[in-house]
């Protein structure tokens, strides 16, 4: 099993006065929001299996009568995303400890309605515009990003407990936010914060003549790491872009798209102790001792490329042919450096690089630090409970580079 994660780390937890104030819905989509400390935090109520299995679908938080419970939350809070593949049966949503509910409408009709939607369950499949969506690589079923707010709580109930998938994204406010409780009068009110919503997302690509600009060229042998950014002062990295062609063949690709490395470490609160580090290389060129990446990941994993398309755009990451690019801002205080390194067993070609930043005159205390960590467990060892008796390995002819490709137990 092979998970991302991308997270923001708070430089500033302790402060939490000076974090993030919701005062519209379009400060929900702002890029330059990411990087400032949360008042809030994240969860999502989902129909995964909880028996720990792949029957991801048709299972709630409880089931009372006929309801299914999708989630049910105290406090002042925010619904950002609704998915579904196949929404069947009512949905009921009741806010801020209401008998009455806001929405009380058959599931599909509900994701038709609502605006900032995305996906192509919505569509006739025999009309032009299906077919348009497919070719754009839209995403299958019915998805939302329109925010419903809510001041005291939220409750959203399907019945007759549905045997769909689902996904809810929401916040949970640790202060109270300014945003008006949903309903079907301020999503009204509100068009003009979606089309401003549209605007932020449509208009994301960086334009500034004004920012500074670094580029690159390099070929990477096996086992070699070279270092594409290196830069001292208080600066936002603004965008990342990496152009590398890969292996014509499809085995290598592979193996290639997994063992290429692209590394990152920001500031000099991430210098650790080498004791707790084991035998991982975390050296890198320049720098003294040894540090923990705040970016690790195989590259092609990080601009979220995993092999099913060729070509896709989102606000935030995007390939075309062999070219990455990343626009997650990345606010360093002192320097930042980036590395690639590459783990496999053969030479890449020619990888062209730019980075594009703007410096900072002085140091935001309240920033967060970008974070993107790559998890990975190989499920042909599954679990190493360290009384293996043997380990086979695959080595090259050169004898530099041993691959474990079995262990045998008792």
């Amino acid at each position: 099993m092979k998970t991302p994660l991308l997270s923001l780390q708070d430089a500033n937890a302790s402060n939490p006065s000076a974090a993030l104030k919701l005062t519209g819905i379009a400060d929900l989509f702002n890029l330059e929001n990411l990087p400032a400390a949360k008042s809030f935090r994240a969860y999502m109520a989902s129909s995964y299996d909880r028996e720990g299995g792949n029957y991801d679908w048709g299972n709630y938080e409880l089931v009372i009568g006929q309801d299914g419970i999708v989630m049910d939350v105290d406090g002042p809070g925010i619904i950002t995303r609704i998915w579904s593949a196949n929404p069947a049966g009512q949905i009921k949503i009741y806010m801020d400890k209401n008998d009455s509910p806001v929405v009380d409408e058959p599931f599909e009709q509900f994701m038709k309605r609502l605006p900032l939607r995305w996906g192509t369950g919505r569509l006739d499949p025999n009309t032009p515009e299906f077919k348009e969506a497919m070719a754009a690589l839209k995403p299958g079923g019915y998805t939302t990003y329109c925010p419903m707010a809510f001041n005291d709580g939220c409750k959203i109930v399907l019945s007759p407990a549905p045997e769909v998938y689902y996904q809810v994204n929401y916040l949970l406010c640790d202060t109270p936010h300014s945003l008006p409780t949903f309903s079907n009068q301020s999503m009204k009110t509100e068009e003009g914060e979606y089309d401003r919503v549209l605007n932020q997302l449509n208009q994301t690509k960086v334009t500034n003549s004004e920012f500074k600009r670094s580029r690159g060229r390099c070929s990477l042998k096996a086992g070699e790491k070279h270092v594409i950014f290196d830069q001292e002062e208080s600066f936002t990295i603004r965008e990342l872009s990496i152009k590398t062609p890969w292996p014509k063949n499809e085995s290598q690709s592979k193996h290639l798209k997994e063992k290429l490395l692209l590394r990152g470490f920001w500031d000099e609160d991430l210098f650790i102790d080498v004791r707790r580090l084991g035998k991982e290389d975390l050296s890198i060129g320049g720098l003294s001792g040894r540090r923990r990446a705040s970016i690790k990941s195989p590259l092609a994993a990080f601009f979220m490329d995993f092999g099913a398309h060729d070509s896709y755009e989102t606000a935030v990451i995007s390939k075309s042919g062999d070219q990455y690019t990343c626009r997650f801002p990345m606010p360093i205080c002192t320097r930042g450096v980036i590395e690639l390194w590459n783990t496999s067993c053969i030479d890449t070609q020619e990888i062209e690089y730019e980075i594009v930043y703007d410096a900072q005159s002085t140091w935001n205390k309240d920033s967060c630090h970008f974070k993107a960590l790559y998890h990975y467990e190989d499920s042909t060892f599954g679990y190493d409970l360290g009384k293996y008796s043997e380990v086979m390995y695959l080595r090259n002819q050169n004898d530099n580079h041993n691959y474990p490709i079995l262990r045998t137990y008792g």
